[in-house]
């Protein structure tokens, strides 16, 4: 089982991946899912960064 908030974080694992999916997924901006979830710009982007690195990592020739 994953640990819900890791060591030095501020935030959920499960609300942090809920915002990266917000903006790959639902098409948010990124200034919109912060303003929806309450989070910072940059946690939002950095959030977007990890789920996108998911997709980017799963495509073929990658």
């Amino acid at each position: 089982m994953a640990h819900q908030v890791p060591a030095g974080a501020r935030i959920t694992t499960r609300l942090r991946q809920a915002a990266g999916r917000r903006v790959r997924d639902a098409g948010s901006t990124v200034v919109q899912a912060g303003r929806d979830l309450t989070l910072s710009w940059p946690t939002v982007m950095d959030a977007f960064r990890q789920v996108g690195q998911k997709v980017m990592t799963a495509l073929p020739g990658r």
